[in-house]
């Protein structure tokens, strides 16, 4: 079973599309906003207000919207890692990871303000890694300055990670004040450009304009039963992963070992990033959930076949007893 997602052809993608329908079938099923968190629409200086009332007027095509966003995001995310050099071969274990470990809860399935900052926050890494064979380093750490600047208009806490990309930069070249300077303009660009449209348009005035900085504690914890079960499923796939990728890893060229590093420590952070939201889990969990898939992709590739067949039993029958069963 799960050497189909080993394959470089298109059984992988046809096998990817329907664990994901499997995954998301019950947030298709009942798509009603219940749940809906008011920050999920909310940035750091506008609200998709749009999007909301599309999503509460027409909630079963903008959660099958959601759910081809994700895939597709699922794919670029495992196309990117595998091409740098993350695992020898070609496969599609990155992206299985990501719909699997996204599927436990609806909140981390439905397009938001927490998915566009994700989106750039991932380009942004992806770019970080591309510069130990770039000939364009300054260009690099300007974009990755800039996408960090546009993830942080769409989750203020995003800014969090902005001295840790900066690390990644000087661990992957040695350090050099043009490139800095680069990240830091591109960074502040953002913030240029939002200034000056909101002089432009004449909300500068303080009275009108009001950050959404989504500065909160988890205080408000939803269905404890869901997240105990979460929990749970969360350490030991995170130990196993641990494990194999301590293992697995240790063969690889340097600059491999390095990258998976970078992976760690992003996991990591942007945990800590996504807990800056009163409610629990929340949509923002998506920014910890996909570094750890990239970390999770290595336990379905334990040399022994059936360990990883049982790996993805067991994540498929948690995710499912969650929605049907719990």
């Amino acid at each position: 079973m799960i050497q189909v997602f080993k394959r470089n052809d298109i059984s992988a993608y046809i096998a990817l599309l329907a664990v994901t329908l499997i995954c998301k079938l019950k947030f298709l099923l009942n798509p009603a906003p219940a749940a809906l968190d008011a920050d999920a629409f909310r940035s750091l200086f506008f609200s998709l207000a749009g999007l909301k009332s599309f999503y509460i007027a027409h909630p079963l095509l903008y959660m099958l919207l959601s759910v081809i966003l994700q895939y597709v995001f699922a794919i670029v995310l495992n196309n990117a890692m595998i091409n740098q050099r993350l695992y020898p071969q070609k496969n599609m274990l990155i992206g299985l990871a990501f719909i699997l470990i996204t599927s436990f809860f609806s909140e981390c399935t439905y397009f938001s303000t927490a998915f566009i900052a994700n989106f750039f926050l991932t380009i942004g890494f992806v770019t970080i890694l591309k510069l130990s064979t770039t000939a364009l380093p300054r260009q690099r750490c300007f974009n990755v300055g800039l996408l960090m600047g546009l993830a942080s208009f769409f989750y203020a806490p995003s800014m969090l990670l902005f001295i840790l990309f900066l690390f990644f930069i000087w661990l992957l070249r040695p350090f050099v004040l043009q490139e800095a300077v680069a990240y830091f303009l591109g960074f502040m660009i953002c913030y240029y450009g939002a200034f000056a449209y909101l002089y432009l348009t004449g909300h500068w005035q303080l009275s009108s304009l009001q950050p959404h900085f989504h500065l909160a504690l988890p205080t408000r914890p939803q269905n404890v039963n869901h997240l105990i079960w979460f929990a749970v499923v969360f350490v030991v796939l995170l130990i196993r992963s641990l494990l194999l990728s301590a293992k697995n890893v240790r063969k690889e060229p340097m600059i491999v070992r390095k990258k998976w590093r970078l992976v760690y420590a992003y996991l990591i952070f942007a945990t800590l990033c996504a807990l800056f939201s009163s409610k629990f889990p929340s949509v923002f969990l998506i920014v910890a959930l996909t570094p750890f898939s990239i970390l999770l992709s290595h336990s379905f590739n334990h040399h022994k076949e059936k360990w990883n067949i049982f790996t993805l039993l067991f994540i498929l029958l948690s995710i499912l007893g969650m929605h049907w069963v719990l």
